[in-house]
């Protein structure tokens, strides 16, 4: 059996309870009806009442032969139409009344109120008396007579009133919960069936949000899903199509050399095996780069941090280049930060590459360091073009180069200042650019000084 919808869901839930308040309000006017129709007293017009007694004594004097009872009803049936009567014995025995339909009532009677309730043709009539005048016989009472007026609203008729009033309150209330559900549960089904659209690779997919309720904040987050969605999807597409143009450039001068000796064009000299040789060294740097992305981006990086001097730590790694690059260093000797030495190093050393590449012949690179907040800031400054606006956006971006063509001479693989980026934040910090164009840029790392480290290892 298929499940209800959640709309018709709705709309029983919510037509169930305004049935319920329905038949609680028709159970209390009903109530109140019966109470009305049950409080039905005699005539008020005592002349009337005084009038119906004489006539009734009279019958009563003219049939001696008669049993008392009967002569009673006999002395009822001869009385001129109008209001009703009851006369009851002194038990409260219905003995005579008009009409004699009456005569079939349920009664109660404390002495001096009598409640009657008669049912005809499915027809029940509730009604209660009080009062009335004493008939006697040779000075002798012989029970009560009551008169009044015939009940114009019968109870079951009532009773039925208010139940067709509580059904057409479930029916009216079941009508409104649908059109109301309908209203909530629309804009669920179009986000449905837009979530299945998007789950089939429709990236392009986005629905209206309807309002600013949870529904029309549910649309949104949806939207802003689908942007995010669409945004990896291209990511990851432009991520593919640039690592197989990466991967192709070496490779295919890889493959024209090794055809060449093959073939006996090329000799198999020192200096096609150096060129072979750096081709795969740009393979290995370009695929270590992209595992060190990976890792980084999905917490699995591992670390060993450790308190690093940084005027020592830098030294060091500067030795590396002596020869290719004049570098100066700047700033407090006694500065230590709390990093992993190896992730440091390529860290600088990406930076280092980067400013080298970038700047004019003999112009040197200074490294500087100053303390910021709870952070040493690490900067590597060098006089190359400088960097637009828009650049200082992109360059720590995959594959971004700020030369646009391309040429891997001038402008590295591309992922150098990405993982500069990546390694930096897993340590806890974070890397920047100021740059301007025509004076050189200033790329900035800030990495927790060693006073904030609170263990020797962490992985991350």
């Amino acid at each position: 059996m298929k499940p209800l919808s959640a709309r018709a869901r709705l709309a029983i839930a919510m037509g169930g309870l305004v049935g319920l308040v329905t038949l609680m309000v028709t159970m209390a006017g009903r109530s109140v009806s019966m109470e009305v129709l049950e409080e039905v007293r005699p005539a008020d017009n005592q002349k009337e009442l005084a009038t119906w007694k004489s006539a009734l004594q009279q019958g009563l004097a003219s049939s001696p032969q008669e049993s008392v009872w009967a002569s009673v009803q006999t002395a009822l049936d001869e009385l001129p139409e109008g209001s009703s009567a009851v006369v009851v014995d002194r038990e409260g025995v219905i003995r005579a009344a008009k009409p004699e339909t009456w005569r079939s009532s349920t009664v109660e009677w404390d002495g001096e109120q009598l409640s009657l309730e008669q049912t005809e043709n499915g027809e029940t009539s509730m009604i209660t008396l009080i009062g009335g005048k004493t008939l006697e016989v040779e000075s002798q009472e012989i029970g009560r007579m009551f008169v009044f007026e015939e009940p114009r609203h019968p109870a079951h008729r009532v009773t039925r009133t208010w139940i067709g009033v509580g059904a057409g309150g479930i029916v009216v209330g079941m009508i409104a919960a649908w059109f109301l559900a309908g209203g909530l549960t629309g804009p669920l089904r179009e986000l449905t069936d837009a979530a299945r659209l998007l789950a089939k690779g429709d990236r392009s997919i986005r629905v209206i949000p309807r309002g600013e309720d949870e529904v029309g904040e549910l649309a949104t987050a949806f939207n802003d899903l689908a942007d995010s969605l669409s945004e990896l999807e291209s990511a990851r597409r432009r991520l593919v199509s640039e690592t197989a143009h990466e991967l192709r450039t070496p490779l295919t001068r890889l493959r024209c050399q090794l055809e060449g000796v093959e073939d006996g064009l090329l000799s198999a000299d020192g200096r096609w095996l150096r060129a072979m040789g750096a081709d795969l060294h740009d393979l290995q740097k370009l695929v270590d780069d992209l595992q060190d992305l990976a890792l980084a981006e999905s917490g699995q990086l591992t670390l060993e941090v450790q308190t690093l001097g940084l005027e020592r730590t830098l030294r060091t790694l500067i030795a590396s280049y002596e020869g290719r690059l004049v570098i100066a260093l700047a700033g407090p000797a006694d500065a230590a930060i709390a990093a992993d030495p190896t992730r440091f190093r390529q860290i600088v050393g990406n930076l280092l590459d980067n400013a080298a590449r970038w700047s004019p012949v003999d112009s040197g690179v200074e490294i500087e360091w100053n303390r910021v907040a709870s952070d040493w800031e690490i900067a590597v400054i060098d006089h190359g073009p400088g960097l637009t606006e828009l650049q200082t956006e992109l360059v720590f971006d995959r594959f971004y180069r700020g030369e646009p063509s391309r040429a891997r001479d001038s402008g590295g693989t591309g992922l150098g200042l990405a993982v500069v980026r990546r390694l930096t934040e897993a340590q806890g910090g974070n890397a920047g650019v100021d740059s301007e164009v025509g004076h050189g840029s200033r790329f900035w790392i800030r990495l927790p000084a060693a006073s904030t480290l609170t263990s020797a290892n962490t992985t991350t």
